[in-house]
């Protein structure tokens, strides 16, 4: 016999019915827009690879020359390693500064925190290998940091075990019990009240395997792609982005832009109509697209070195032989560049964290280290020093760069007479 259903019932069955397909239709709308931002974005990361490994294109006439360039590999391995060497060219990849006597001690904990986490913790050089790698060959690349809190389970079998280790392995609170069985052992004692033979069981020991549950619970730092960050951009704010300052943004919100998803609903002709050239750089931003030209190599402003001494230093003496110590690595950076300047510059940081400097320009272009060596004494000793000295530095700047060294020749000055139009 059929079962009758009241009016509630089937009311409630309807609309349980409307709600799950209008849930899927909004997952379906969800994913579609997933696919189309991942095929895009997926096609142009395929493109790049493929200009980067060379791949012989389709062919499409047979009048299509077969030659191959390599030329996009060779320009990012060459800046790589320039790269690398800006953030792993020391032991610490990262440094907190003090900014007074009372910040050392943290500071430095902070320090050596961090690069513990990045380096230890983490493989931070191939993290940051790819993501450069990636950024370079796919126009962008995004590095993710998390807390891991996820647990790893690992299976173990102990087999005659005596029973003081049977009790160290149960007591771990990470340890579950999965399976064991006992050898007991009988033993015979004399009950000293009544003096009868009492026989006894005892453990003598197990065999047994556990389950060890271990959560990770560690600063993780991982290398992904464009595509997994699909969220990300959509979900900040218009004024987080770069290059949108306060009047940006305010007229942004005029403009019903509030967020990376409201602004990514925007056309690039509508965007470059209300902004101008800024509107095609919005319309790629929006989408991890970034076609700046990358400069791998620029001309120094300056050349520096410095020390920062495990001991604070009261005398001029003392600081003579650290001054002839930093003179030999700047002179190694000087000649590696193949420059001079014409400024010198001494820096002094006092050991409560007040910091001098003392300069001189000559009349002509130094880069020998004798010659740095006698003007920094001479900067040295040019006052008296105010406190111990925790840190000290020498600069060469006014370099002899490109520039400076074929500079145009004054134009001739030709004066003439005032016109004025009739």
């Amino acid at each position: 016999m059929a079962k009758k259903y009241n009016e509630e019932e089937i009311m409630a069955a309807v609309q349980e019915e409307g709600d799950m397909i209008d849930l899927v239709g909004v997952i379906k709308s969800e994913m579609d827009d997933a696919k189309d931002f991942i095929h895009q974005v997926g096609a142009e990361r395929a493109e790049s690879t493929e200009y980067y490994l060379g791949n012989e294109p389709e062919g499409t006439s047979s009048l299509q020359s077969e030659f191959v360039s390599t030329d996009v590999r060779e320009s990012i391995l060459f800046m790589l390693p320039s790269i690398m060497r800006t953030f792993f060219g020391t032991k610490k990849i990262v440094e907190f500064v003090p900014k007074g006597p009372e910040d050392i001690e943290v500071a430095q904990q902070q320090t050596d925190y961090i690069n513990y986490v990045i380096q230890q913790k983490n493989a931070g050089f191939q993290v940051l290998y790819d993501v450069f790698k990636d950024a370079l060959v796919r126009k962008t690349g995004f590095v993710k940091v998390f807390w891991d809190d996820s647990v790893t389970a690992t299976t173990h079998e102990f087999t005659n075990i005596d029973p003081q280790s049977y009790q160290a392995l149960i007591m771990d609170k990470n340890v579950e019990v999965v399976e064991e069985s006992v050898t007991n052992e009988t033993i015979v004692t004399i009950d000293p009240m009544t003096g009868e033979e009492v026989v006894q069981e005892i453990p003598a020991s197990y065999d047994l395997t556990i389950r060890r549950l271990k959560p990770k619970d560690q600063v993780c730092i991982e290398s992904v792609p464009p595509e997994e960050v699909l969220s990300f951009l959509e979900s900040l704010e218009i004024r987080k982005f770069h290059g949108v300052g306060k009047v940006t943004a305010k007229r942004m919100y005029h403009l019903g832009i509030f967020t990376g998803a409201d602004l990514k609903d925007k056309t690039e002709a509508f965007l470059t109509e209300h902004f101008g050239k800024l509107g095609r750089y919005y319309f790629n931003a929006i989408r991890g697209i970034h076609n700046s030209p990358v400069v791998p190599r620029r001309s120094p402003k300056s050349i520096g070195a410095e020390r920062t001494f495990h001991e604070n230093l009261t005398s001029e003496i003392y600081l003579s032989d650290k001054i002839k110590t930093i003179s030999e690595e700047l002179d190694k950076r000087i000649q590696r560049y193949q420059l001079s300047g014409k400024t010198i510059t001494l820096k002094i940081k006092y050991s409560d964290f007040v910091q001098q400097t003392r300069s001189k320009t000559l009349l002509f272009f130094i880069s020998d280290k004798s010659m740095i060596v006698e003007h920094a004494m001479q900067l040295l000793y040019q006052e008296k020093l105010q406190n111990s000295v925790r840190l000290l530095g020498i600069t060469i700047s006014n370099l002899n760069t490109s520039d400076k060294k074929n500079p145009e020749l004054p134009k001739e000055k030709i004066e003439v007479q005032l016109s004025l139009p009739f």
